[in-house]
């Protein structure tokens, strides 16, 4: 009933409507007006409304009604001018100073249109009976006043619901919440949508959702007339929340302009706990890459004023990798790698503003975040769920246990290089499915059921955990890259990275853990695979303009081998015949792949060799870095020859 209430109050509000309306009520006032005065008898007999005899007794209460409309008359006008003057002021000069969607959400909200209509038609009304009062009959008199005084009582009533509305509105604190409200309300449009998997798959796959992204991707790729309109049928949504969110950011600027620090937090606070809303009742992330876009704007323009704020952006930042893992279980699988990879690119691309800053402080901040997100290092992830798959392989029978062989075998081998893969993680899950089916009728299900479902967090966890990695290990190359064009001493930020939560006066081993690998078998997997088995993976990521970003990251990687060879670390290969076909398929790849980098390895040890000198603050423990980089080459020459020795006892096998 409140709906069909609702459509009755926005269609009488209307401009168009109401004005059709007033004219209408104004042709039935002269039409009455025009039977009494010329006393057409035929009308007057057949109209109930004059048979009321007993109120021709009254006649005081129908001397005294002109004073009264005139009183309801000069009342509701003041009202009228008085109170809408002044809020319109007020809506107006907040609106400059904020945003424009204070002014809209003040014009569209039905409160106003029935405060504002509610007085004018008040007006109109005591007009009209004022001047017709002494033509109309004692009843048409006594039932007109009665609709007056209640409409004039009823917009006066609601004028209390209209001033909480108003003051609520010019209260940035509080309009953030209506703004919050409008953009998870179209989320909630678009998930009643029921939208098709390919259409979704479509959305979450583009870097930005707009109409021009959806006719470029139909010019790339084939979509179905009816996958396509559906995704065009959604597009306004997708814009009204993009509008908002960026409306949010700008209050936040122009808050920090304004020297309202908790203003631009609370909306700040606002974007972080949309995104919360939505996964949490929506079981989506639609609203995240807008929420990233006005992250980064409200950074870039804390760089400019050195506020605070940008510290408490980091933060959100940081949690947002622990989000996703926490609530990975509300997603269809590809709906949380479009998400993550979503988040890695906006990451990486905040990251190269942090550099190009030269925001050491900010870095700083972002590292310590990553130090307290729980990530755990990507060897143990992968240990444990070996671990856990071999404890589950020894429950079941031989057909299922093959099926467990495969997920492992997925997992040992494929993922070394393929971490990027989304089909390799879809199939991986799709084993486990087939597998928790085939034993439903067994008494354990439950236990089991769970078992699986902590099996598939920590592969989950690998994948964003590899990801992470992967995505430090390009920041640490820009960081060269950025040396190289600014001619600053970015090794600070490499510094960082490396030994925050190991510094060299530190006399405790910290659990926290940086994206950084220590593993020599994985970093070279990154470098030559970039987890998507792909040699030119390194496309992918764009440093400035038109510069390559390989040698950049091949340098690093370097850097990174040559740190842990002097702490140790070794890459140790073995091959027995005890072995599957696809762990020898993995190692062939990469010992082949090694031997073909060999060439190209040992020119960048040169060039280190060369520039030694500025990389002595890497290590800080040897006064010349030309040693150490002298006996990485005479490394990675040894390993060629032994990897050569072990590729001839593969091809026996």
């Amino acid at each position: 009933m409140n709906k069909n209430i609702d459509k009755f109050i926005s269609f009488i509000s209307n401009p168009f409507y109401f004005l059709a309306f007033t004219l209408l009520f104004l042709i039935i006032t002269i039409i009455f007006s025009f039977i009494i005065l010329a006393k057409i008898t035929f009308f007057m007999n057949h109209l109930p409304l004059f048979n009321f005899e007993f109120l021709k007794n009254n006649d005081s209460f129908f001397k005294g009604l002109p004073n009264k409309i005139g009183l309801i008359l000069s009342s509701s006008s003041t009202i009228l001018a008085i109170v809408f003057a002044i809020s319109q002021i007020s809506i107006t000069s907040i609106s400059e100073k904020y945003t424009p969607y204070i002014l809209n959400e003040y014009i569209e909200n039905i409160n106003t249109k029935i405060s504002f209509f509610g007085l004018i038609i008040t007006v109109i009304a005591s007009t009209l009976l004022l001047y017709l009062n002494e033509l109309l009959s004692a009843t048409t008199n006594y039932i007109w006043s009665i609709f007056l005084i209640s409409i004039f009582l009823l917009s006066l009533a609601h004028l209390t619901k209209y001033f909480h509305f108003v003051f609520g509105l010019i209260n940035p604190l509080n309009f953030s919440s209506i703004m919050s409200h409008t953009i998870l309300k179209n989320v909630e449009i678009i998930k009643s949508k029921n939208l098709g998997e390919k259409a979704k798959e479509i959305l979450y796959s583009l870097n930005y959702i707009s109409e021009s992204s959806i006719i470029v991707y139909s010019a790339i790729h084939v979509i179905k007339s009816q996958e396509k309109e559906e995704i065009m049928d959604l597009l306004p949504y997708f814009k009204e929340i993009e509008n908002w969110t960026i409306s949010m950011g700008d209050v936040s600027i122009k808050s920090l302009q304004s020297c309202e620090l908790n203003t631009a937090k609370d909306y700040i606070d606002k974007l972080q706990s949309i995104f919360m809303n939505e996964i949490i009742n929506y079981n989506s992330s639609w609203t995240l890459q807008y929420i990233l876009n006005t992250f980064e704007n409200i950074i870039k323009f804390a760089f400019r004023s050195t506020d605070d704020v940008r510290f408490m952006i980091m933060s959100k930042y940081t949690e947002i990798p622990g989000i996703l893992l926490a609530n990975f279980q509300r997603f269809s699988s590809k709906t949380f790698f479009y998400s993550c990879d979503l988040f890695l690119k906006k990451w990486f691309d905040l990251n190269k503003l942090i550099i190009n800053e030269n925001d050491y402080d900010l870095f700083k901040d972002e590292i310590h975040g990553i130090s307290l997100a729980n990530l755990q290092d990507i060897i143990n992830i992968k240990e444990s769920i070996e671990s856990n798959i071999d404890k589950l392989v020894v429950d079941f029978d031989n057909d299922i246990e093959s099926k467990m062989s495969d997920i492992r075998l997925l997992i040992e081998n494929d993922l070394n290089t393929n971490f990027s893969d989304v089909i390799t993680y879809e199939s991986i899950f799709q084993k486990i499915h087939d597998i928790l089916l085939s034993i439903q009728s067994n008494t354990q299900y439950s236990t089991y059921e769970l078992k699986f479902k902590e099996l598939e967090n920590e592969i989950f966890e690998y994948y964003i955990c590899s990801k992470i990695n992967l995505l430090f290990l390009v920041i640490g190359s820009y960081c060269i890259f950025a040396n190289r064009e600014n001619n600053k001493d970015y090794q600070k930020y490499l510094k960082l990275l490396w030994f925050y939560t190991s510094p060299e006066d530190s006399n405790t081993r910290w659990l926290n853990t940086v994206p950084v690998p220590s593993d020599l078998e994985f970093l070279f997997n990154m470098l030559f695979f970039g987890g998507m088995r792909d040699n030119n993976w390194y496309d992918s990521y764009r440093f400035e303009d038109f510069h390559g970003s390989k040698l950049y990251i091949t340098k690093y990687v370097l850097l990174r081998v040559t740190y842990l060879l002097h702490c140790e670390r070794n890459l140790t290969i073995n091959i027995s015949r005890s072995m599957s076909k696809s762990e020898l398929v993995y190692k062939h790849l990469f010992i082949t792949t090694f031997i073909s980098h060999k060439v190209e390895l040992l020119y960048w040890c040169d060039k280190l060799i060369f520039e030694s000198e500025k990389w002595n603050s890497l290590f800080p423990k040897i006064e010349q870095s030309a040693q150490l980089f002298q006996q990485t080459k005479e490394w990675i020459s040894g390993k060629e020859k032994e990897f050569e020795n072990l590729l001839v006892e593969i091809n026996k096998i």
